[in-house]
């Protein structure tokens, strides 16, 4: 058996439905990767930096800041399942069991987002209407939707500590 592959020419890029040229795909194709390639970067970046804060910085977590965390990370985990068409039963998980599962993860995110509440406390950094216009714009592009629609969907207070944090890490950065 022989495999017919398509010719890289304009005719294949039109074909995609969304180029006329070849050089179009592989520009759009390149701002991709290197887009990916930079965010893969930076959050692995951040995610050094929250290693570093959590391991030089050791506190008794409150038990009601952990649970709180485990059940975010559950209700992500169903959620994630139901986007496959299934749910816990059918891989034949407990939320007990993710419960535990999930605890060194929700025990690190909890302690690196305290320390870093409390490093924007101390700095005084705030999520101004920049933050929230810009974090909008970027949920509305991954989600391919309108940028109205988001903010009806989504609240300024649930994305606050998130705009918070960022700025606390930039901050450590510069």
């Amino acid at each position: 058996k022989v495999r017919h592959l398509p010719e890289l020419d304009d005719e294949f890029a039109k074909d995609t439905g969304k180029f006329s040229t070849l050089e179009a795909l592989k520009n759009d194709l390149r701002e991709k990767m290197v887009f990916r390639y930079k965010a893969d970067q930076e959050e692995n970046l951040h995610n050094a930096i929250g290693q570093v804060l959590v391991e030089k910085n050791s506190f008794t977590l409150p038990k009601a800041v952990l649970e709180s965390r485990i059940n975010m990370l559950i209700e992500e985990y169903k959620h994630t399942l139901a986007s496959y068409g299934t749910n816990l039963e059918n891989i034949g998980q407990s939320e007990d069991q993710l419960a535990l599962q999930f605890t060194p993860r929700a025990e690190f995110l909890s302690r690196g987002a305290l320390l870093l509440d409390a490093i924007a406390k101390q700095e005084g950094i705030q999520a101004d209407e920049d933050d929230f216009e810009k974090l909008y714009n970027e949920i509305a592009k991954s989600q391919k939707q309108d940028i109205s629609a988001v903010k009806a969907k989504i609240d300024r207070n649930l994305l606050s500590p998130q705009i918070i944090q960022q700025k606390a890490i930039q901050f450590i950065i510069d």
